[in-house]
């Protein structure tokens, strides 16, 4: 029995410890990392090395770990003091980058306002908050603070602060295949908190520019990166060149494309990638994808080449980026500094920090010179880049040779080599492959050990034989919803009561967003089965949380709960979206936010119109738009002919200037109005209604359930005996329901659904958040079920019934309890001050407020001797600002 307690306890205190662990995370605004806290830990266990222990103390799994971030991290470069000399201007003066424009003070203001929540902090021990404490400590104080990240970005820190804000440190973050197997290790070095808020606000200010060079967006950009290209032409070829005429070459350049490197600025860079590589198949069914991944990209990637791209595209990031990369860095593992299990420490020699907002962007200008290589030797090849991941679209025998061929530029020009066991290819038709049969050593092709490949995987979204792609997303998507399971398990402790807010904070943003992205990069046939399981694991996952059973799985009021639990806060629900309700409209979302710039950066697309487009993916498209236009216009209309219908008259308003309002019956306000979702024809236009298509579509789609809800509840009031007169029913309690919904989709009757328990006001305790939950959406309370099994009587001295209503007012206090309360402590102080002038609920009340019986009444104690009269509103900070007015009303 001791044992038992004894593992009984351990066990309990390691729940404390996660909820803990979790809540604090969550409290901190830091969702994600909160709910992987649930699924396997990502963070490799290094150990601490010990020199007084043989090994250092270390275990084979923490010593193979630390090995492995040494191999990941060379020792040695190629850069020279040369390569790292700034620029130099007119007058022999350095280069540097200007931050005196209002854009650069807008781009500080954007970071510092509002920075990442409980982000790892480096060796320094600095963090984002304490940063953000300064720069809301007063003008001064912020004036100082800008000074210190403009001179960061200008280059012209101290060398001993670049000395401490230089070192990183260093995690191994687990890298896991779709099946959950360990495959290898990710080093992400961490700067300094001042370093990389400063290198956000770098980015923020120069991210279109950086955007505009390596996708050549602009007329001007597009002159830069073909000049670049014709260098490559006119070249010798003994220095690595193509050794061209100047006719040859200008002839090569016009007929070459532009490389696409999506990664660094591109609003929706992953969907244009993936949408280009599929509008390329569509066009020439008899191409091929080839992908290749590089090994270990940012930590090998040569700092020659990055100061080499640096030079030629952006010299006055040259002393920027020299102070943190111009020489060797400490390496910290938990505050000592990082050694293998040798005991020889290693440093960061080679590469670009992959913790460092710079990061992307430094990989990518040191990368772009390979790109230029591939496609100018290649020039009818479509190049999509995002960062290390290449995709090459061509003909099956000129994209493989493309593919590796880059394999040898990128050794050669950026340093970094291509992972081999990565390399595969894919074509819409297999008979095509045949040209590279040969080629046994990359998978997808014909004699590969794997045969030739279903689909292949883009970005993360899978593109291929449609049964293929639907059952590898299924088993995506369950993978991904892992750690429901955790989360559902998550209890109270003694110290702890919010574990019921907190499942539901992580059920809904995050857990519930899994499969977002796919909706956006796949057609609706292809998600619908994953959506499907999303949308039954979920809700399990509800079930569980709201106590479900009571009712069970299969009974009509459990079905109209989910329903509900599937809207939007702000209209009754939950905010578990259903993925198959919005599927289509993040189908559409996409292709608003992808045409333009798949027109625009890729010149044979230029007559893309995806209004008249053939193929399977655009008759989903058109037909989606046309349901998704169809069912706002539906819901519209609707709407309209409740607005001029009037249900009854409300007297509002002043005692002495009442008039009469027209009442008709509600609906959520809100809906899209039917001129921002575009004809498919206008997605190429920069019309403002193309950012967030997605939610505009999926508006109407809510309004939709909504009013199905509403029907639905009219229905039922009407057969089982209710009907509708002039302020009031047949049978009031046939309505209950239909009342119910109406009330919890009031603005503001949500909002404690959007707090996340980060301070004592944004707290709901577990019992009291679970009843209000069953409340919101229809179920039998606990409390009340207990109430009713114990045969228990409400203060009405009618029995408990399960859904509380008998609980809910006391006739003889004639007001719920906490608006009682709270009246009896106001009457109370303020009959410490006039005495029994104060009234309480008079109850001789017509002749100065008829009908309405005031909370609070005294006569002669206002201004010229007239009676004040007053009512008590209880508001929650969690809905209402401390200045709003309630105003009058009656």
């Amino acid at each position: 029995a001791g044992e038992e307690e004894g593992e009984g306890a351990s066990e309990s205190s390691r729940d404390e410890r996660l909820l803990a662990t979790v809540l604090g995370l969550a409290g901190a605004g830091y969702l994600s990392k909160a709910c992987a806290r649930f699924s396997t830990n990502p963070v490799a266990e290094t150990g601490v090395y010990d020199d007084t222990q043989p090994g250092g103390g270390l275990t084979a799994d923490q010593a193979l770990v630390r090995d492995t971030l040494r191999d990941l991290h060379p020792q040695s470069t190629a850069v020279s003091d040369d390569d790292m000399r700034p620029a130099q201007g007119a007058g022999g003066a350095v280069t540097r980058y200007s931050t005196s424009s209002k854009e650069y003070r807008d781009a500080f203001w954007e970071v510092f306002h509002s920075v990442p929540k409980a982000r790892a902090m480096s060796v320094d021990g600095v963090s984002y908050e304490e940063l953000e404490f300064l720069y809301y400590g007063g003008a001064d104080t912020r004036e100082v603070l800008f000074d210190i990240v403009a001179s960061i970005n200008r280059g012209e820190v101290h060398e001993s602060a670049t000395k401490i804000w230089g070192d990183l440190n260093l995690l191994g973050i687990e890298k896991r295949d779709d099946d959950g197997n360990l495959t290898g290790t990710r080093p992400i070095g961490i700067p300094a908190a001042i370093r990389r808020l400063a290198n956000r606000v770098l980015m923020k200010h120069r991210s279109a520019d950086m955007c505009d060079l390596f996708t050549g967006g602009t007329p001007d950009m597009r002159r830069t990166v073909r000049d670049g290209m014709r260098e490559i032409c006119l070249r010798p070829t003994e220095d690595g060149g193509l050794g061209m005429s100047a006719e040859e070459a200008e002839a090569r350049v016009k007929a070459c494309n532009i490389p696409l490197q999506v990664g660094v600025g591109l609003a929706g860079g992953a969907e244009v990638a993936i949408q280009l590589l599929q509008e390329h198949l569509r066009r020439n069914p008899g191409h091929a994808i080839a992908s290749d991944d590089k090994r270990n990209g940012f930590n090998c990637i040569s700092r020659k080449a990055i100061f080499a791209g640096l030079r030629r595209w952006f010299p006055e990031l040259i002393p920027t980026v020299a102070l943190w990369y111009s020489e060797q860095r400490r390496l910290f593992l938990f505050n000592a500094e990082a050694r293998c299990s040798s005991g020889d420490t290693f440093m960061s020699t080679e590469g670009c920090a992959q913790g460092d907002p710079l990061g992307p962007f430094l990989f990518a200008v040191g990368y772009h010179w390979t790109l230029l290589e591939m496609q100018v030797r290649n020039p009818s090849a479509l190049i999509c880049a995002y960062l290390d991941d290449t995709y090459v679209a061509d003909a099956p025998r000129a994209a493989l040779e493309t593919m590796l061929e880059g394999d040898d530029l990128a050794q050669l020009w950026s340093g970094v080599e291509s992972n081999k066991s990565k390399r595969c290819m894919w074509a819409p038709d297999p008979r095509s492959l045949d040209a590279v049969r040969d080629r046994t050593d990359v998978k997808g092709t014909p004699d590969s050990a794997d045969g030739v490949l279903r689909g292949i995987r883009v970005l993360g979204a899978y593109l291929g034989d449609k049964a293929w792609c639907r059952d590898k997303l299924v088993k995506r998507v369950r993978k991904a919803l892992e750690p429901l399971s955790g989360i559902m398990a998550l209890r109270d402790t003694k110290t702890i009561h919010t574990a019921q807010q907190l499942a539901q904070v992580l059920l809904r943003f995050c857990s519930n967003t899994t499969l977002t992205f796919f909706l956006r990069t796949m057609p609706p046939s292809v998600t619908q089965d994953a959506a499907r399981e999303h949308d039954r694991l979920m809700e399990e996952a509800l079930y569980t949380l709201v106590g479900g059973a009571r009712v069970g799985r299969n009974s009509p009021r459990w079905r109209v709960a989910v329903q509900q639990a599937r809207l939007p806060v702000r209209m009754g629900g939950m905010g578990l979206t259903s993925a198959m309700d919005i599927r289509e409209a993040a189908w559409v979302g996409t292709w608003a936010l992808v045409t333009r710039p798949i027109r625009e950066l890729h010149e044979p697309f230029r007559d893309l119109d995806v209004a008249l487009a053939p193929g399977e993916r655009f008759d989903e498209l058109r037909e989606a738009h046309k349901r998704l236009r169809a069912v706002r216009d539906q819901v519209g209309k609707t709407w309209r002919e409740w607005d001029g219908r009037t249900l009854y008259q409300d007297v509002v308003g002043p005692f002495q200037e009442t008039k009469a309002v027209r009442r008709s019956r509600y609906h959520p306000p809100k809906l899209t109005p039917a001129a921002e979702l575009l004809d498919l024809s206008e997605f190429s236009s920069t019309s403002e209604f193309l950012q967030q298509a997605q939610r505009r579509y999926t508006v109407g789609i809510h309004h939709r359930n909504w009013l199905a809800l509403a029907d639905a509840f009219v229905s039922e009031a009407s057969r089982r005996g209710g009907r509708y007169k002039t302020g009031r029913c047949k049978n009031h309690k046939c309505w209950r329901e239909a009342i119910r919904f109406v009330a919890v989709s009031q603005e503001g009757a949500g909002a404690f659904l959007n707090a996340i328990p980060m301070r004592d006001d944004m707290k709901m305790e577990t019992w009291a958040m679970r009843i209000t939950v069953q409340r919101r959406l229809g179920l039998p309370l606990d409390v009340a079920c207990q109430a009713v099994e114990a045969g228990k009587k409400a203060p009405n001295g009618k029995p408990h019934e399960e859904l509380g209503d008998a609980a809910m007012v006391n006739p003889r206090a004639k007001h719920a309890t906490r608006h009682k309360y709270l009246l009896k402590r106001l009457v109370k102080t303020l009959r410490s001050a006039w005495g029994m002038l104060i009234e309480m609920e008079p109850t001789a009340h017509l002749s100065y407020s008829n009908p309405k019986q005031p909370d609070v009444a005294a006569a002669n104690i206002g201004k010229g001797h007239v009676r004040l009269v007053g009512d008590l509103k209880l508001t929650s900070s969690l809905t209402c600002k401390g200045g709003d007015r309630l105003g009058w009303k009656g």
